[in-house]
């Protein structure tokens, strides 16, 4: 066997620097997540910044690893690069707590830079995930809170000056660091964990397979086999939005291939997604169906199949006494 060509060689040993990387960040998040849920939650700005420095991180090691071998040369370096400073800006937050959280959100000079990097990081790791859209909707309301008094009519406001916004996105508790971001290091990611566990161990099939057996036979028994899985996790996890956060948890996958009907597979999904509570309008939409296949009520009847369905006898008014 030849050996390899010098780029094929530079190539394979990127992608094993990356793995590599990778693997580090994606083990110090879990421990780090692990650590938390079991000893306490460290600082607001501790946990989310910690939190958000290695998704970063991953998420810039994950799209270059994803790169072809004979890429252009200047692509591995600007993915080192912005995997470098997406992580520093993020965790300057975790090295210099006490100092930021002492000046009460104001700016420091440098503090400036560090804000634009940090949002132009989120924003790249926004497109490299999702695409565009999300990154331009940011842009459009970034846009609308500087140019505010240039707007026309009931669009207009005061506006408020860039070093607001970038105080309040990157030091201020609404912005970047706020709430979701908060939610996400303490218990999303603890169920994303908890869901790879019962992917790779086979558990979360096992649950399948339990809700299958239950329902399968039955009339609608796809779409039932769905919920009722959905639900036994939902009955673990105690939370919808990280079902719908995570979809390695939620049965919802299977849902396509065991629904075969489309008009029935959304409710069963909404069902899916919010662990059972939507129960009923799904088995509503699938209570026509034949055993072991969903088909939809809405559109499977027309208007005269249904005039001529069977109605059910009503009872005769009872007689009313007079009074004399």
């Amino acid at each position: 066997m030849p050996p390899p060509a010098p780029a094929e060689e530079a190539g394979l040993t990127r992608e094993r620097v990356f793995d590599a990387v990778k693997a580090v960040a994606a083990i110090s998040l879990a421990l780090f997540s692990l650590y938390s849920a079991i000893f306490g939650v460290f600082q607001d700005m501790v946990q989310k910044g910690t939190h958000l420095a290695l998704v970063l991180l991953i998420v810039f090691l994950v799209s270059g690893r994803r790169r072809d071998a004979d890429s252009a040369v200047w692509r591995p370096i600007a993915d080192l690069c912005l995997m470098a400073g997406a992580f520093a800006v993020v965790f300057y937050h975790v090295v210099f707590y006490e100092a930021v959280a002492n000046r009460w959100g104001e700016l420091a000079e440098w503090e400036y830079w560090l804000a634009i990097g940090c949002i132009a990081a989120l924003l790249e790791a926004t497109r490299r995930t999702i695409g565009w859209a999300i990154v331009i909707l940011a842009l459009v309301f970034l846009l609308y809170a500087l140019l505010g008094p240039h707007l026309p009519g009931m669009l207009a406001h005061r506006g408020y000056s860039l070093e607001r916004v970038l105080s309040q996105l990157y030091l201020g508790g609404g912005g970047i660091f706020g709430t979701p971001l908060g939610v996400s290091a303490t218990f999303v990611i603890l169920i994303i964990i908890y869901g790879a566990f019962l992917e790779h161990s086979g558990a979360g099939r096992v649950l399948m397979d339990v809700a299958t057996g239950a329902t399968g036979r039955s009339r609608g028994g796809p779409a039932k086999a769905s919920v009722v899985g959905s639900s036994l996790m939902g009955m673990i996890s105690g939370t919808a939005v990280a079902l719908r956060r995570s979809s390695r948890l939620t049965p919802r996958r299977f849902v396509a291939a065991l629904v075969s009907s489309v008009e029935a597979v959304i409710p069963v999904a909404v069902a899916c997604a919010t662990a059972g509570p939507g129960t009923p309008c799904s088995t509503a939409s699938v209570r026509r169906s034949t055993p072991g296949r969903c088909v939809s009520t809405a559109k499977s009847a027309s208007p005269a199949s249904r005039s001529s369905l069977p109605v059910p006898p009503t009872e005769p008014a009872p007689p009313t006494e007079i009074e004399g």
